[in-house]
C-alpha cells in the first residue's frame, strides 16, 4: 500500500497531504524521504504547518493573496517578536491636555485602533496614524438630568459604541417580589459619526432586572461592558441588607433584547470566565439566544494565605472575533486560534503577588458542553500559551524562580519583555539547530519560594523569552498593549505634557488640529517656526471682543457679490472681481458677453453664473426659460454652459470646447418653465441644479446635471426630492456630497458617484414638527464648500483650509413667525452614512440634540450670516454677547449701526477655552455660551440646545442704512452696501 502511495505523482502527493491534519501531517512527513521532500518543497504544505505553529487562525482578508504572499507574512510575523529587538516607533501623538494627574483605565487596542474615554470625550486613533480613521467625541450630551453616563466601549470591528448610562442613585426600592425594575440604560452608537449604530433595532436599551424579595436594594456595575459579536455583556452586584449576589445582562444589541440572569470576562461569544473572591476560577456557558448562562467547570486555584485583607484579581485576555463585521478592512490577516491562547491572572495579595498564565486549553469545548458541574484541584492547571507583554525595569530575562521587581515613577526607563507560552514555537525554538540563529530563549519559572498561597508552587513548563531594548521613559507611564505586530504604550504626566509643549513640531500638530484646519501646499516650503506663528496668529482673530481694522474700501456698482479664496465677485449684466488685500493685478470688471447668443435671445432666458478663482474659471448658464416639447423621444437643449478665463474672458484653455449644450428628455409633450435653482462649481464638476414645471399639468420636478467641464461632458439624472420642489434649496458641501431642504422640514444628503456624478439619497434627518400658520417656512443654507481639484492658481490657495471634521452648516428657518438658525455639525454627514446602501430616516430626538444649536432669528435680513469652517459671522444691532435663550433683535434700514459677532462651534476649540489652566495664561478668550431653552420658534415643542459655542463681538460699529451682504473667510471679514463703500477688514 505504501509503495503504491510513492508511486504518485508529487503534486498528487501534496494534494493528499494538504487533506491531513497539521498534528498528522508533521508524524508523516517522519516516515519516509519522499514524503519529507514533498512537504519540504510544497508552499501550501509549510504554510499550513507555520500557520498550525504560530497558533493562528487566517481570516477573510486573506482569499485574495497568493499563497507565497502569505508565508511571507507569516514568516515576517514570526520574526517580530523572535528575538531581542529594538522599538521602532510607527505613530505617535498627544491627544489632548489632562486636567488630572492620571489617564482612567477605559482605554485600550483592538484591530490597530485605540481608544479612550476621558474628560467628557471619546478618542479614537489608528495606531498607524491613519487620521481618516481617528475621531475625537463628545459624550457628555449622552448625559441627562435623570441619566448619568457611567461607561464606554467600543468595538472597531462593528463601529460599535455602547454607552452605559445609569441614574444618579442606584437605589431600588422593592415593594412586589417579582417585579422588573430599571437598573440602567444602553445607548448603541456608531463609531464613526456618534449617530444611532444603523443596524440596531434600537437607539437605546432599558436593561430591567427582577428582585425575588421586597425591600432595599443597591446595584453597582462592574468593569465595562464585554461585547463579542451581537452580544453585550454586563456584570452588576445586586445589595441588600441581607445578601449580595452578581447578576449579568446578556444584551443581543442587534435585536434590541435584554435578559438579566443571577449567577468576569469574557472570553468569546458564548463563554465567561468569572474570578470569585475564595480563588476559584468558575467557567459559564451562554446558551440558547437568550444567553442563559450555565455554570460548566470550577478550578481550585491554591489555598491562598489570607493577611490583612482579601486578595484582588485582575484578569488578561484576547476575547475572539466573532459576529457580522461592519469593517471587514479592520480585521487583521491572522488572529490566534483558540487551541494557543492564554488568560493571565494576577492575584494581588499582601505581601506578595503573583501572576498565574493559564493556558486556554482547560477551557476545552468538552468542559463547555459539560452538563454536570465539574470541579478541578489546581494541579491540573498548567501555565501554556501565547504571548504575553510585561514591563519590567531590567533589560534582561529574569532567571528561574527570581522575583520580578516593579518599577516606580522615578525610576528612569524601563524594558517591554515580550513571553511566548505557544508550545509549538517553544519546540521550534528548542530543535533549533543554529545556535546563533535569533530564536528565543526557552525560560522555566521554576520553584517560588514565596506565594501568596499556603505551600510551594513549582511550575515546570517552558516558555520563550524575548526583550525589547529600546528604553521606555517610567515616569507617568499608564497602560501598554499587545496585538499581533504591535506594541502601543500610552502615557500621562506633566513630563510628557512638558516634552510636548517644548517642541514646536508637536505644537504645530496640535495647534492644528485644535483649530479643526488641515495646511495646503502653500506652506510646504516654510520652516515650523512660521507656521507656528500663522497659526498663532490665525487663532487670535476672533478669540475676543476686536475693533475692525479696514483693509480696502472700493464703490463698484450694482449689489449683489460672492467671496471665494480672497476674491470678491458680482455680477449684473457685468462681472465685478476685486481681490479683498487690494492686489490690483488680479482685479477686473467685464461687461458680460456671449457669442453663442443675441441680445434679443438673451433678453429671453435667465443668467446664472459661478465663479472659481482657484481655477480662474468662470462658468456661465444660459437657460431657456420657456420650451414647447412635441417628441418624448427627442432631447431638447435646456440651457448652455460657457466656461471662460476669469482674468481675461477668453475661452478657458483646458476645456475642450468652450460652449456645452445641455439637454434634457422629456416624459410627455407641452409646454414646459426651465428654472435654474443652483450652480456650483467644485473641482473638474460643475454641478447645476435646475427645476421643470409644466404648465399644462402643474407637475413640477427637480433634475440635477452634472458636467466635466474640462472633457466637456454632461449628463442629466432626475432628483428624487420628498417635497415640493419651488421651496427646495440645495447646496454643494465637496465634489460627491451635497444637502438640500425643503418645505415640510426634512435635510437630505446625497451623494455624486465618483464616475458619472449621478445622485443617490442616502440620509432624511428629519427636523421638529413645524407649527404652519399661514405660510410654509423657506430656507436658506450656508456652508463651506470644501477645495478639490486641479489648481491653475496655486497663489490664491490659502495656507490652511478647514478640515472635513470641523465644519457647520447654518440652516435658516424662515417662517412668518418666530424664524430660527439651526447650527448644524458636519459630523453628521459621517462616511458610513455616505455609504450607506439602504436610504435611512432619522428622527430629530436621534441626532437634533446632539448635533444642533438651534437660536431665535429675525425675519428682516436673509444676507446678514456667513459661515466659514466652524465659524459664523451674524449681523445684530447691539455689541454685546445674547444671553442663553435670548429671543435676537434684527435691525432695520433707519437704524444708525450694527455690529458683527462671530461665533466659533469647534469642539476642540471650546474645550481648550474650558480648560482653567489655558483660560489664566489667555484672559482675553472668547465667551462659552448655550443657546439654551427657546420659547418661542416655529416648532411645535420647546427647543432646548444645550451644546456649548464661543462668541466674540466686532466692537467696530457699521452703518446699517443699506446694508447688503457680509462674508467671513479664515482672516477676512468683508461687508458690501447698495450704493455705497464695499468694506474689507482683516
Amino acid at each position: 500500500m505504501m509503495r503504491g502511495f510513492l508511486s504518485l505523482p508529487t503534486e498528487l502527493i501534496c494534494h493528499i497531504l494538504l487533506l491531513l491534519t497539521p498534528r498528522d501531517l508533521t508524524h508523516c512527513a517522519t516516515t519516509c524521504k519522499k514524503i519529507w521532500d514533498a512537504s519540504q518543497n510544497s508552499v501550501y504544505i509549510q504554510y499550513k504547518l507555520e500557520l498550525f505553529a504560530q497558533g493562528c487562525t487566517e481570516t477573510a482578508t486573506l482569499d485574495s493573496i497568493s499563497v507565497s504572499r502569505k508565508m511571507r507574512s507569516l514568516e515576517k510575523l514570526a520574526s517580530s517578536w523572535g528575538s531581542d529587538f529594538d522599538a521602532k516607533i510607527v505613530f505617535e501623538e498627544v491627544v489632548g491636555p489632562m486636567r488630572h494627574g492620571r489617564f482612567p483605565k477605559n482605554q485600550s487596542v483592538k484591530c490597530g485602533l485605540w481608544w479612550m474615554w476621558a474628560q467628557k470625550n471619546l478618542f479614537i486613533r489608528d495606531c498607524d496614524g491613519n487620521i481618516e480613521l481617528s475621531r475625537s467625541w463628545r459624550v457628555d450630551s449622552l448625559s441627562s438630568q435623570h441619566q448619568i453616563l457611567w461607561s464606554l466601549i467600543f468595538e472597531p470591528l462593528q463601529d460599535l459604541v455602547v454607552a452605559v448610562l445609569v441614574p444618579p442613585y442606584m437605589s431600588v426600592v422593592v415593594t412586589d417580589a417579582g417585579q422588573e425594575h430599571d437598573v440602567f440604560l444602553l445607548e448603541f452608537r456608531s463609531a464613526l459619526s456618534l449617530l444611532p449604530h444603523p443596524d440596531s433595532l434600537c437607539t437605546s436599551l432599558q436593561c430591567k432586572h427582577t428582585f425575588s424579595e421586597s425591600g432595599a436594594y443597591f446595584v453597582s456595575l462592574l468593569n465595562e461592558p464585554a461585547i463579542c459579536g451581537d452580544r453585550a455583556v454586563v456584570l452588576y452586584h445586586v445589595h441588600s441588607i441581607q445578601t449580595r449576589y452578581l447578576s449579568v445582562q446578556v444584551i443581543d444589541w442587534r435585536k434590541g433584547h435584554a435578559k438579566s440572569r443571577s449567577s468576569c470576562h469574557l472570553v468569546d461569544e458564548q463563554t465567561i470566565v468569572v474570578i470569585e473572591e475564595q480563588g476559584h476560577l468558575s467557567l459559564y456557558a451562554l446558551q440558547g439566544p437568550g444567553g442563559l448562562p450555565q455554570h460548566r467547570v470550577t478550578y481550585l486555584l491554591p489555598n491562598v494565605a489570607f493577611h490583612r485583607d482579601t486578595p484582588s484579581f485582575v484578569i488578561h485576555a484576547t476575547t475572539s472575533f466573532y459576529g457580522t463585521t461592519t469593517r471587514p478592512d479592520l480585521i487583521p490577516c491572522y488572529m490566534p486560534s483558540l487551541e494557543s491562547q492564554i488568560m493571565v491572572l494576577e492575584i494581588f495579595s499582601y505581601p506578595c503577588t503573583i501572576i498565574l498564565v493559564i493556558d486556554m486549553a482547560i477551557f476545552s469545548q468538552q468542559a463547555i458542553h459539560a452538563e454536570t458541574p465539574v470541579e478541578i484541584p489546581c494541579h491540573r492547571i498548567g501555565v501554556f500559551g501565547s504571548k504575553m507583554a510585561y514591563a519590567l525595569p531590567q533589560d534582561r530575562t529574569p532567571e528561574p524562580g527570581e522575583r520580578l521587581e516593579g518599577f516606580s515613577d522615578d525610576q528612569g526607563h524601563f524594558y517591554v519583555h515580550i513571553w511566548d507560552f505557544n508550545k509549538r514555537v517553544i519546540t521550534r525554538a528548542k530543535n533549533a539547530s543554529d545556535c546563533s540563529s535569533s530564536h528565543p530563549l526557552v525560560h522555566k519559572p521554576g520553584p517560588l519560594d514565596k506565594t501568596c498561597f499556603i505551600g510551594r508552587v513549582i511550575s515546570n513548563h517552558p516558555y520563550t523569552a524575548t526583550v525589547c531594548r529600546t528604553p521606555f521613559m517610567a515616569h507617568g507611564f499608564e497602560r501598554l498593549f499587545l496585538e499581533q505586530d504591535r506594541l502601543v504604550l500610552s502615557w500621562t504626566c506633566k513630563t510628557v505634557c512638558d516634552t510636548a509643549r517644548n517642541s514646536t513640531h508637536i505644537q504645530y500638530k496640535l495647534e492644528l488640529y485644535a483649530q479643526g484646519l488641515n495646511d495646503t501646499a502653500t506652506l510646504d516650503s516654510i520652516d515650523v517656526y512660521r507656521k507656528m506663528h500663522l497659526l498663532e496668529k490665525l487663532a487670535s482673530l476672533w478669540r475676543s471682543d476686536f475693533h475692525a481694522k479696514t483693509v480696502s474700501e472700493a464703490v463698484d456698482g450694482p449689489y449683489g457679490g460672492r467671496l471665494q479664496s480672497a476674491k470678491w465677485w458680482m455680477w449684473n449684466w457685468n462681472l465685478f472681481i476685486r481681490h479683498c488685500g487690494s492686489v490690483t493685478n488680479v482685479e477686473r470688471s467685464w461687461p458680460w458677453l456671449t457669442q453663442s447668443f443675441s441680445q434679443q435671445q438673451l433678453l429671453l432666458m435667465r443668467l446664472s453664473i459661478a465663479v472659481d478663482p482657484l481655477q480662474d474659471l468662470v462658468c456661465s448658464v444660459f437657460a431657456i426659460h420657456q420650451l414647447t416639447v412635441t417628441d418624448v423621444k427627442q432631447e431638447y437643449q435646456v440651457f448652455v454652459v460657457e466656461f471662460r478665463l476669469a482674468l481675461s474672458q477668453l475661452p478657458y484653455p483646458d476645456s475642450t470646447c468652450t460652449s456645452l449644450n445641455c439637454k434634457h428628455t422629456f416624459d410627455e409633450p407641452g409646454e414646459y418653465v426651465v428654472h435654474v435653482r443652483r450652480t456650483e462649481i467644485c473641482g473638474d464638476r460643475v454641478v447645476v441644479v435646475y427645476q421643470v414645471d409644466s404648465e399644462s399639468s402643474d407637475a413640477q420636478d427637480l433634475f440635477i446635471q452634472v458636467i466635466d467641464w474640462r472633457k466637456g461632458h454632461a449628463k442629466h439624472y432626475p432628483l428624487c426630492f420628498p417635497f415640493e420642489p419651488d421651496r427646495a434649496i440645495f447646496r454643494l458641501l465637496d465634489e460627491q456630497t451635497m444637502v438640500g431642504v425643503g418645505g415640510d422640514g426634512q435635510l437630505t444628503l446625497y451623494t455624486l458617484r465618483e464616475l458619472d456624478g449621478s445622485p443617490q439619497h442616502r440620509v432624511t434627518y428629519l427636523l421638529p414638527n413645524l407649527a404652519f400658520h399661514r405660510h410654509l417656512p423657506s430656507y436658506m443654507i450656508h456652508a463651506t464648500p470644501s477645495f478639490y481639484g486641479t489648481t491653475t492658481r496655486p497663489d490664491l490657495l490659502p495656507r490652511y483650509v478647514p478640515s472635513l471634521q470641523s465644519r457647520i452648516v447654518v440652516l435658516e428657518v424662515l417662517s412668518h413667525s418666530w424664524p430660527v438658525i439651526l447650527v448644524i455639525d458636519t459630523a453628521i454627514f459621517s462616511e458610513h452614512a455616505i455609504h450607506s446602501e439602504v436610504l435611512l430616516e432619522i428622527p430629530w430626538s436621534d441626532w437634533g440634540p446632539q448635533y444642533t444649536r438651534c437660536f431665535p432669528h429675525y425675519l428682516y435680513r436673509c444676507n446678514q450670516i456667513s459661515v466659514f469652517g466652524s465659524k459664523m459671522a451674524y449681523a445684530l444691532p447691539r455689541d454685546c454677547t445674547p444671553e442663553p435663550g435670548e429671543s435676537l433683535t434684527g435691525f432695520w434700514i433707519d437704524q444708525v449701526h450694527f455690529y458683527v459677532h462671530i461665533w466659533d462651534f469647534n469642539k476642540r476649540l471650546i474645550a481648550r477655552v474650558e480648560n482653567t489652566y489655558d483660560r489664566g495664561s489667555s484672559p482675553s478668550l472668547p465667551l462659552i455660551r448655550t443657546p439654551g431653552r427657546i420659547a418661542h420658534s416655529c416648532f411645535v415643542e420647546d427647543i432646548t440646545s444645550d451644546q456649548p459655542y464661543t462668541a466674540t463681538v466686532c466692537r467696530t460699529p457699521f452703518t446699517a442704512r443699506r446694508f447688503e451682504r457680509l462674508f467671513l473667510q479664515q482672516d477676512r471679514l468683508i461687508l458690501s452696501w447698495v450704493g455705497a463703500l464695499d468694506y474689507i477688514l482683516d
